[in-house]
């Protein structure tokens, strides 16, 4: 108890004469994952990683480099079967009884993100590297057989 009280002076004391380290922290963007990607996904992946991290090249751990990524191929497959059919069943049933709720999920994974560039931008530069990579395409006299793609050659590109 006293030795607590002391202890707090001495930091308060040390804190108000030398001023106090104040960390800013990371702020970490997790991205989020998959709404199909779940524990057994994450526990393959994180196999799968292991194994290949392992800087041993023998053709035996190349072996179990190749069944682990397998493995994690097929369970992320099968989740996102069962995703999508669980899905789907979820929207059957919804469709007939909360039409609210149905459009609701349906459109939650729509973007509405517009692009930053302005579409003259885009025409103008578009424009600028056509002029700029214009070429002259001429054909040999000789090509008046079917068309041939390797007889065709570009000038003054």
């Amino acid at each position: 108890m006293i030795i607590s009280k002391i202890g707090k002076v001495l930091i308060n004391s040390a804190g108000n004469t030398f001023g106090f380290k104040v960390s800013a922290g990371k702020k970490s963007e997790h991205r989020k994952n998959k709404p199909w990607f779940d524990h057994d996904c994450k526990a393959a992946r994180s196999e799968f990683r292991k194994m290949k991290r392992n800087k041993n090249k023998s053709p035996f751990h190349r072996a179990l480099v190749s069944d682990a990524e397998k493995r994690y191929k097929n369970t992320m497959n099968k989740a996102h079967k069962k995703y999508r059919s669980d899905f789907r069943k979820k929207m059957d049933d919804l469709k007939q009884k909360d039409a609210k709720e149905f459009w609701r999920l349906l459109n939650e994974n729509k973007s509405t993100a517009q692009p930053k560039i302005d579409f003259d931008k885009l025409r103008r530069k578009d424009q600028n590297l056509s002029k700029e990579m214009k070429c002259d395409l001429t054909f040999s006299d000789e090509d008046q057989e079917p068309f041939n793609l390797y007889k065709i050659r570009a000038v003054s590109c």
